[in-house]
């Protein structure tokens, strides 16, 4: 399974292309969503917040069918919606897991969006990645990504990925810095993956990741 997104800064919208095996799990995931969304349960857990979260969660859902059911792999829309359609996809993989529900393609659906999923960060003053990193992860995955927030926030608000999030927060979690700006974006990066975070956790628990994360889900952002 393999998935692009080239992010336009002018305009904040992201086009996707994704593969014919992406799509197959994108149209398995879909139904799930759908019925889930709609299930007494859910309207329970969502409570008093649901008349607010609902409107938002309807159109996450038609966008995920729209990729699924698109005759060209190719979508483009607003980053806020991706945004909307990838945090409900999380959301309905660890409420399932959680209750030990079928959860079909939702892990494969949450890693694939996790690889093109942006989200904006602050612009912050942070020191080269040579004084914050281990020698050893010159050029890694997070060392990459801490350095494209460094420079690019010198001249707008970054960008990275959710999966990138995610790897940097690992990674700054294990090289602790008495720096109120690298204290800051942790910060960033903690609560906007913690949803993904608590998805993961609850894929693991319910040992839902092992096949997955051995059959590749790849993609990238632009």
């Amino acid at each position: 399974m393999h998935i692009n997104g080239s992010l336009n800064e002018k305009t904040h919208e992201i086009n996707l292309h994704y593969d014919a095996d992406s799509q197959a799990a994108l149209s398995k995931a879909w139904p799930l969503v759908r019925r889930t969304l709609h299930s007494p349960l859910v309207k329970k857990v969502l409570g008093q917040q649901g008349h607010v979260l609902r409107p938002r969660m309807e159109a996450a859902s038609k966008v995920l069918q729209d990729l699924a059911t698109a005759k060209v792999r190719e979508y483009r829309l607003p980053m806020l919606d991706l945004t909307a359609t990838a945090e409900l996809v999380m959301f309905v993989a660890d409420y399932r897991a959680k209750i030990g529900e079928r959860v079909a393609t939702l892990p494969e659906t949450v890693l694939l969006l996790s690889r093109v999923t942006p989200y904006v960060l602050p612009m912050l003053l942070l020191p080269p990645a040579a004084e914050v990193f281990d020698r050893s992860e010159a050029e890694s995955p997070a060392w990459n990504s801490f350095e494209l927030v460094r420079l690019n926030g010198k001249v707008r608000p970054p960008t990275l990925t959710l999966m990138e999030m995610y790897e940097l927060w690992l990674v700054l979690q294990q090289n602790r810095r008495n720096n109120g700006q690298i204290r800051a974006l942790e910060t960033c990066l903690e609560l906007a993956t913690r949803l993904f975070r608590d998805c993961l956790r609850s894929l693991a628990t319910a040992d839902l990741l092992t096949s997955i994360v051995r059959s590749g889900v790849n993609g990238r952002q632009s």
